[in-house]
């Protein structure tokens, strides 16, 4: 049977009017009222009818959040964290409105114009950074007044957030721990520079290299387009060059997928033949054989922010707001695949041949 307000009001022992309240994210609700309603909610998982919502506040309380690309696990967290701050802040009248684009700008600015066309109060949005969409974008916002959040991309100024990593201090620390080791010719994978996290990860490669006074080779720099088979292709045109790099710093995951499977097809051994970093962690990367080293940093916490930010940007008043930043930390995962272990494991091999010897 599907639960009813009433249902929820007798199991939280409280009126129908502060269920409603709650739902609507009121104020002047109790804290531990609060959490009675929402546990009652959960446990007789209420579903509030979004139509008579509709009709009687003239509001769709609906979110759009446009995906560059569903098979990255990415966005899936992305996504769950969203929800999970719904749920947890209890903004339970509102619902995402999921939409894939595989990153292809005609497909963005369809599901652009399907959510306006839904009424959406806000848009969470990946997007391709394509200037039609960018204008899109901004013309909807000027005419609609519909708060957008970026995630991880400068769009142009009229979003009112921009969630991302910390990417350009994420990439510097990845390549400095790969010069660290002594790579002095390290191939690149960058995700479209048109888009502004692939640039800010590329400057921090750059200054990296800088640093360690060593000049930025364009032949080592490949566009993957974040994809598995731009990584495949950028490692396989590498290793046809005189000199290849003796290391590969991928700029997501799916790209160092593709690049591992190319080393792999071509007998390169990691790490002990080329080493291999990559900026998103990879899930399940500490499983891989050798282990991924990376950067983590909270997907999840991607899509909390940004739905955070929407909500704010609703109840201001659409625009009346300053368009605000949030950068995650990231963490440095030191692993196998950038050498460490390798050298650890060479090390012990000459300190037991040593040994061998003296006797």
């Amino acid at each position: 049977m599907v639960a009813k307000l009433a249902d929820v009001a007798k199991e939280a022992d409280v009126s129908i009017s502060t269920v409603s309240r709650v739902i609507r994210n009121t104020d002047y609700i109790a804290a531990p009222t609060r959490r009675k309603v929402l546990d009652a909610i959960q446990k007789l998982d209420y579903r509030p009818n979004s139509v008579a919502r509709h009709l009687k506040y003239m509001r769709t309380y609906t979110i759009g959040f446009v995906i560059n690309d569903i098979s990255n696990p990415f966005f899936g967290h992305a996504v769950k964290g969203a929800e999970q701050y719904l749920l947890n802040s209890g903004e339970l009248e509102f619902e995402l409105l999921l939409i894939n684009t595989n990153g292809e700008a005609d497909r963005e600015i369809k599901a652009i114009e399907l959510m306006v066309n839904k009424r959406v109060e806000g848009i969470i949005l990946s997007s391709t950074s394509e200037r039609e969409c960018i204008n899109l974008i901004q013309k909807i916002v000027d005419t609609h007044q519909i708060p957008v959040v970026s995630i991880d991309n400068q769009l142009g100024g009229f979003e009112i957030g921009i969630v991302s990593a910390e990417n350009y201090r994420g990439a510097y620390e990845l390549t400095s721990h790969l010069l660290s080791h002594g790579h002095q010719r390290i191939g690149f994978i960058s995700g479209p520079l048109s888009e502004s996290h692939a640039r800010e990860r590329l400057d921090g490669f750059k200054s990296a290299l800088a640093q360690n006074s060593l000049g930025f080779d364009e032949n080592l720099l490949a566009n993957g387009n974040w994809t598995v088979e731009g990584g495949y292709r950028a490692v396989c045109e590498w290793l046809l060059q005189e000199v290849p790099p003796s290391a590969i710093f991928c700029s997501n995951n799916f790209m160092c997928m593709g690049a591992l499977s190319a080393l792999s097809d071509h007998n390169i051994r990691v790490p002990a033949d080329m080493a291999i970093v990559s900026f998103d962690d990879i899930e399940f990367g500490d499983l891989l054989r050798p282990c991924l080293t990376t950067l983590d940093y909270s997907w999840q916490g991607i899509g909390r922010e940004a739905v955070k930010l929407v909500l704010e940007g609703i109840k201001a008043n659409k625009q009346q707001m300053n368009p605000q930043s949030v950068h995650l930390p990231i963490q440095l995962l030191i692993r196998e695949s950038c050498g460490c272990a390798y050298q650890m494991m060479q090390s012990g091999r000459q300190e037991v041949s040593m040994l061998y010897r003296s006797r």
